[in-house]
């Protein structure tokens, strides 16, 4: 027995010994650590596991699941330490001892180091009550809570609904759709606190509606008549009809199916071309590497064009355009295909490709310099030219080009 008696002396020495966070809580009841609303075996027993855990683990490890709180919870003389002592004294107040005069020399039920009463502006329910700092009744009369709309607190604070709160304010509580109620701490002609009356505000945001407050119904929103605005630029004379504004839209049709007709603030009217231009392109130019004298790449190696667009080429060197069957130095030239001509310096070539697709090319002098053209399919639009005797056209600019002659 001798062999384990240094141990348990030194554990409990340890026990006695550990210091806890400062805990300011009388617990209600006193030494109900678990939260269960009442002081029995579960919280000796859980108290013994918290003070073990703290020992083991430290004061800032998880507590055990039975404790309602953190590790000060088990603090229950509220003397900053969690120990063999809280142990005792957990063990009295489940038996139903009262509190010893050294922990409670008062009588009042609860550790003389405990405070049982809000903290008014620490941002914690100290007296966990459900409710923190301001809003506990234990504050209601604090110096830092003046300026704190608080229902209940007997204060007719600016800006408290006298309907939930008339004891605060003095007046009687009244029922209604078409008024709101506030306290005001001043009546309209001096005096005490008073219950000020406002109207309510009925609006929908609709000028074409007249907006009232019908008591019994609430507010109602009947459709008007006369001028309003729909909040549209491109319409003239808005009037309200059926609760609803609208006015006649500007007119800007020329009638001409290749413009783009559009309405401006000022209700003046604009027309852009609606067919689209074929466009030339910057030329694709002959670059050297590491800035030589010598051309080795063409530059872009490879662009995107519309049909019927102009694409354009040009070099100083010895050289030419071909058309070639792939993509690459090793590609062999079309028979038939596009070609600048022979090779010549300081040359130039300009080719329009109406036919969408893939087109490759090459320098006839220098087959590391290719490139790739993708020619998209031009965007139309479709017009009438107003001859019965010509199929659908399409726009170029602001003009319609005809279609067929279908009358040959």
């Amino acid at each position: 027995m001798r062999g384990f008696r240094t141990p348990i002396l030194f554990f409990i020495a340890l026990l006695i010994a550990l210091p806890a966070p400062v805990s300011a809580l009388c617990l209600d009841p006193v030494g109900d650590v678990t939260g269960s609303g009442e002081t029995d075996v579960m919280d000796v027993q859980c108290t013994i596991l918290t003070v073990l855990n703290a020992v083991v683990f430290g004061l800032d490890a998880e507590p055990p699941v039975c404790l309602a709180g953190s590790t000060d919870r088990a603090d229950i003389t509220c003397d900053a330490a969690v120990n063999v002592v809280d142990v005792v004294v957990s063990i009295s107040l489940a038996l139903g001892l009262p509190l010893s005069e050294q922990i409670d020399a008062d009588g009042n039920g609860c550790p003389d180091s405990c405070i049982t009463i809000e903290i008014c502006d620490n941002g914690t329910d100290d007296d966990l009550d459900g409710d923190e700092d301001c809003y506990d009744e234990d504050c209601y009369d604090a110096s830092a809570c003046a300026d704190v709309m608080i229902c209940g607190n007997g204060t007719c604070d600016t800006g408290e609904d006298c309907m939930g709160c008339s004891a605060d304010c003095g007046c009687v509580e009244t029922s209604g759709l078409c008024f709101n109620q506030q306290c005001s701490p001043v009546g309209l002609f001096g005096g005490g606190p008073t219950c000020l009356e406002y109207p309510v505000l009925c609006n929908d945001d609709n000028p074409c509606t007249d907006d009232t407050c019908v008591e019994g119904t609430g507010c109602i929103f009947t459709p008007a008549t006369g001028e309003c605005d729909d909040g549209f630029e491109c319409t003239f004379d808005d009037v309200c009809a059926g609760g609803e504004c609208a006015g006649d839209l500007v007119d800007c049709n020329d009638g001409n199916p290749c413009t783009i007709d559009t309405c401006f603030e000022d209700k003046t009217c604009g027309h852009s071309p609606a067919g689209g231009a074929p466009k030339s392109h910057p030329p694709i130019s002959c670059q050297s590497w590491g800035g030589g004298s010598s051309c080795s790449f063409w530059s872009p190696t490879q662009i995107v064009v519309n049909a019927g667009d102009t694409v354009n080429w040009d070099w100083e060197e010895n050289h030419s355009v071909i058309e070639t069957a792939g993509y690459g130095s090793s590609a062999n030239p079309v028979p038939g295909g596009f070609t600048s001509g022979a090779p010549v310096l300081n040359g130039s070539f300009s080719l329009i490709i109406d036919t969408p697709g893939f087109y490759y090319f090459q320098s006839s002098a220098n087959s590391a310099m290719y490139g790739m053209i993708y020619v998209k399919s031009s965007p139309t639009v479709a017009c009438e030219d107003g001859n019965e005797c010509t199929d659908e056209g399409v726009c170029m600019l602001d003009e319609c080009i005809a279609g067929a002659d279908l009358c040959e």
